[in-house]
């Protein structure tokens, strides 16, 4: 479940109310789903330098991240309505304050990032900073082309035209390399999708599919005369057509597309699992706050079975969790979900098999009176799952009366 609904729209005619007039090659599984330019549809400010290099796809606020030359200014522009989601600048940036080629690492829910002196590093946007968990390392120039492979957790690098693709591991050893068979203009943007790499052959407006050996490469979508440079996957905002995606970004238009793959095959984040948190569900006060349910009456093998008997729980999290994490609470037979609510919310749960499920607020802002925030009404014991965008990262059960039969 995604926090965000997601829809889907047929290839596109217009950018910003103005025709297009490219001429689009179909390959199979590259019809183009969508195309918009994001300083007309979202306002985004066109780059200062000329040149827009880098593009990103968070999946944790469904927001294309762009980057241009020069800048350590990212846009963020909603993947699904294409209206603008705020501009986020990030401090701390080594060997030069600028932002190139860019690759959304979902298990980390980072963004890692190619500067133009031949650096990568790794970006935390919510916090607006590096993060230095993982310090800087320096690889071939990446102007243009940067994928993050869940896979084996590395890092495939692209620079500007160039006629060769180069294979890092985190630390910036080099793994390996190959020259792909995409024609004569070079290749710039990157994209994993499961065995095989989207290579953007910029200049001549080509994306081609290859292995990651670079053999067997096949045109994939063309979109003349527009320069078609960082890739990133999207297996979300086309979910609900059945429908993954592959997004491009136009140099120096910041000309957005998103060509159709099959879904699961270019998954969001390099198909990194963002890493599991421990998601807990505690008895707590009721809603006067002055009193916690005697658990000591209802633990095995008491009449209770170990149930709450009042159902007043906090929902919580241990330890670390990512940004952008939010409990939902649903139950075995799919009442729900309710939420989001956040690590240390408190609810009363009650179980009613034969009742409608609802979630309602409760309590008051006055006093101890606002200390439980939702009545959550289910047809069975509850069920916390803990979402990061729309990746289950988490998950535990409680229990309220009546006792199982």
């Amino acid at each position: 479940m995604s926090i965000k609904k997601k829809i889907f729209a047929g290839a596109a005619g217009l950018i910003g109310g103005l025709a297009l007039t490219a001429v689009v090659v179909l390959a199979a599984n590259g019809d183009n789903l969508a195309s918009f330019d994001a300083t007309v549809t979202a306002g985004i400010p066109a780059c200062a330098s000329g040149v827009g290099t880098g593009l990103a796809y968070d999946i944790t606020t469904d927001s294309l991240v762009l980057s241009c030359w020069g800048s350590n200014v990212l846009e963020r522009v909603d993947a699904v309505t294409h209206l603008n989601d705020g501009a986020v600048a990030i401090a701390g940036l080594p060997f030069g304050n600028d932002i190139n080629a860019m690759a959304y690492d979902a298990g980390r829910n980072r963004i890692w990032a190619c500067n133009g002196h031949g650096h990568v590093v790794l970006i935390d946007v919510t916090a607006g900073a590096v993060d230095g968990s993982i310090p800087a390392f320096a690889v071939t120039a990446c102007t243009d082309g940067l994928a993050y492979d869940g896979s084996d957790d590395t890092l495939w690098v692209s620079p500007d035209v160039s006629s060769t693709v180069y294979h890092y591991d985190l630390a910036g050893n080099l793994l390996g390399s190959f020259v792909p068979a995409i024609g004569s203009c070079g290749n710039s943007g990157i994209a994993v999708g499961g065995p095989k790499l989207y290579l953007a052959n910029d200049g001549c407006s080509e994306i081609y599919e290859a292995n990651k050996d670079g053999s067997g490469s096949v045109l994939f979508a063309s979109f003349a005369p527009f320069r078609l440079e960082d890739l990133e996957c999207d297996n979300e905002t086309f979910a609900g057509a059945g429908k993954g995606a592959i997004w491009s970004q136009d140099a120096y238009d910041r000309i957005l597309n998103a060509w159709e793959i099959p879904v699961g095959q270019c998954v969001s984040g390099g198909g990194g699992e963002p890493e599991k948190v421990e998601v807990s569900c505690v008895e707590t006060v009721n809603p006067h706050g002055k009193t916690v349910p005697p658990a000591g009456k209802t633990t095995p093998p008491g009449p209770k079975g170990g149930q709450n008997e009042d159902g007043y729980y906090e929902l919580g999290i241990a330890g670390k969790f990512p940004v952008g994490t939010e409990l939902w609470v649903t139950d075995a037979s799919g009442s729900g979900p309710f939420g989001p609510f956040s690590p240390g919310d408190k609810v009363k749960i009650t179980e009613a098999p034969g009742a409608t499920a609802s979630s309602k607020p409760i309590g008051s802002s006055n006093g101890q009176a606002g200390a439980i925030i939702a009545h959550i009404t289910l047809k069975g014991d509850p069920i916390i799952n803990a979402l990061l965008g729309a990746v289950t990262i988490g998950s535990t059960s409680c229990l309220v009366p009546p006792p199982p039969k």
